[in-house]
């Protein structure tokens, strides 16, 4: 099954984050889980 979405792609470079922005819902992925933790600095 093949699902087609579109949206809006944003990239978080300091959190290692992507979030894609549809209309029905919001996806986040985390990109870089080793820097993601980094968050003291």
């Amino acid at each position: 099954m093949t699902t087609t979405i579109k949206g809006e792609l944003e990239i978080d470079y300091e959190r290692g984050v992507i979030y894609f922005h549809c209309d029905e819902n919001d996806y986040a992925f985390v990109a870089y889980p080793s820097q993601s933790q980094k968050r003291n600095s």
